[in-house]
């Protein structure tokens, strides 16, 4: 393979030629049909909003495992700037969607798809395993996340597929002089869909065209996206904006006292900075210290970092509350407690 072609694709040179290229929304066969738990219910709300608390009490009373679709928990050794649930709730609750994947791996709806129909064959055998042993104990499952993106995803299904990286495909690939001119000029549609430097979701798309020997756009239009979720109620946390921003900033400094800074220099040590976690808000505003050799001992230039992912951290709340409102119009939106108490009067 000549080197001078992976400066294109970064992603690709970390490729074995048997490996699956792409763990992505649209590179899996969809699942057999399983059946759902008797009880299930979806919590989406915007970061801060004291989800995870709720999603862990409500679990906790009504004998219930949680499915987390959060972009920045899924990943091992990132406790800190994830806020993830304590290591007492985690061996209290069986969570599935925590501590998944390597910080080195790319997270995707297709990810989340593949760790919820896990945990649906989980909470599947252990129903039948109580139903031979003469138990009732209830197994169901909570969704729970800030961003309703992973849940509209799981909600309304993937396209069909299961491309992987032939030796045949590999070759193709790696010789493109521009792998986007060249997208570009097979599939102006699904071009315009990305931007030219992300390089993943452009493999993707190249490897869809050579397997398939169709256009991305044209492939998803004949392969429908097959649902697997019917219309389970989701519910959502009504948290004034006063006070949303309040619980951000208490979280944020929380963080950085807990040791944020320690555990990005780690990361970066550890895995370098292309990672993808280095994306989420919290990590990359201390990745950008590091790139700038701030010096984090000091309090203002701490207080400064503070002040920046703070802001950041209440700019995705509000694109979270759009989102969510979007997708999910009927949608239950109550405060904390008489949200609780509702859900509870739901399921009990």
């Amino acid at each position: 393979m000549h080197s001078k072609h992976l400066s294109h694709l970064p992603y690709l040179s970390g490729l074995s030629k048997s490996q699956d290229l792409l763990d992505l929304p649209h590179s899996l066969h969809l699942p057999r049909s399983l059946p759902l738990p008797p009880k299930i219910f979806a919590i989406v709300a915007p970061t801060a909003s004291g989800k995870s608390t709720l999603a862990i009490n409500l679990a906790s009373k009504l004998k219930m495992r949680i499915f987390s679709f959060d972009s920045l928990s899924i990943y091992k050794h990132i406790s800190i700037a994830s806020a993830k649930p304590s290591k007492e709730d985690l061996a209290k609750i069986k969570h599935y969607g925590i501590d998944e994947l390597e910080p080195r791996k790319h997270c995707s709806a297709g990810v989340f798809m593949r760790i919820f129909t896990r945990a649906l064959e989980d909470i599947a055998a252990k129903s039948t395993s109580q139903t031979n042993n003469g138990t009732n104990e209830t197994n169901g499952l909570i969704l729970v996340g800030g961003s309703g993106f992973y849940l509209h995803s799981i909600m309304q299904g993937l396209s069909p597929q299961d491309f992987t990286l032939s030796d045949e495909i590999y070759q193709k690939i790696s010789t493109l002089e521009n792998p986007y001119a060249f997208l570009k000029s097979i599939d102006e549609i699904s071009a315009k869909s990305i931007h030219p430097s992300d390089t993943y979701r452009l493999q993707k798309l190249l490897c869809i065209y050579f397997a398939s020997s169709m256009p991305p756009s044209e492939y998803f239009s004949t392969h429908k996206k097959t649902p697997l979720l019917p219309n389970i109620p989701i519910y959502t946390i009504d948290t004034p904006k006063d006070e949303l921003n309040e619980r951000i900033s208490k979280r944020t400094n929380s963080m950085i006292e807990s040791g944020l800074v320690r555990e990005a220099k780690w990361l970066l040590d550890t895995y370098g900075s292309e990672i993808q976690p280095f994306k989420a808000i919290g990590l990359k505003e201390c990745l950008q210290a590091f790139k700038n050799n701030t010096d984090l001992t000091d309090k203002q230039n701490l207080q400064n970092l503070a002040q920046n992912i703070t802001t950041h951290t209440r700019q995705l709340a509000k694109r979270q509350r759009t989102f969510n409102r979007s997708k999910f119009p009927s949608a239950i939106c109550l405060p904390y407690h008489k949200l609780e108490d509702k859900i509870l009067q739901d399921f009990s």
